[in-house]
């Protein structure tokens, strides 16, 4: 089962707690925004990441493997006021798979705290983490096989022990007819979904025989490690 960290409060006094909740409501119509305007991951996917974090320990560092257009790193930042976030990619300006100085900017246009937040450029699957052992890590960077590959090889053995290990984009076909039941499957709409069979294929070899696997939210799956 997760492991759930307490309540945090949002403030002190009526007052407060009315501030509060009007710049937390702010900050989350701005990661709703985000997801409705990109729909690189889906409203569950995103709700899934957060509960994640939600139920690490207390300060948990979160390394997030691929940067994107900053969605998954808005997530994760705003699920909790300690987490310690770290995101890696190798782009580091604009590019169409996302990119660092992209996810900087959503986070600082959001009222995200920086002072959690942390960037390496550089390749995931080959880069040296030098920081204390990781709670969680999310991968949606590179996903052909070398890719998904080299970053499970790379960062499974720097988790906790219970720490968790997410994947984004796998199964998305199975994702997609859970959320269309009844509807026929084409090929035009296959096209559309733009499955990774990659990610599939070496997450099912590596992950699924050797962890437990705890959640699936759409093309959303974390293992226990």
């Amino acid at each position: 089962m997760l492991r759930h960290s307490k309540l945090f409060p949002l403030g002190a006094g009526p007052g407060g707690l009315k501030n509060m909740k009007s710049k937390v409501e702010n900050k989350m119509d701005k990661l709703k925004e985000l997801i409705d305007a990109l729909e690189y991951i889906t409203h569950a996917e995103a709700t899934a990441l957060q509960y994640l974090v939600q139920s690490l320990p207390f300060n948990p560092i979160v390394v997030n493997i691929g940067a994107g257009a900053g969605t998954s790193g808005l997530a994760i930042m705003q699920a909790r006021p300690d987490v310690h976030l770290t995101t890696i990619d190798k782009q580091l300006e604009s590019s169409p798979f996302g990119c660092l100085s992209a996810e900087t900017q959503v986070l600082k246009d959001a009222g995200v705290d920086m002072s959690n937040y942390s960037q390496i450029h550089g390749n995931s699957s080959a880069v040296r983490w030098e920081g204390e052992l990781i709670d969680m890590v999310f991968v949606d960077g590179d996903h052909l096989e070398n890719g998904v590959r080299g970053d499970i090889l790379n960062w499974e053995h720097l988790i906790k022990e219970n720490g968790i290990m997410v994947f984004h984009d796998y199964k998305k076909i199975d994702a997609w007819i859970k959320r269309n039941p009844g509807i026929e499957i084409t090929p035009q709409i296959i096209k559309e979904i733009k499955p990774w069979k990659w990610v599939d294929f070496v997450v099912d070899e590596l992950m699924e025989l050797a962890y437990q696997r705890i959640l699936l939210a759409d093309s959303l799956v974390a293992y226990r490690i």
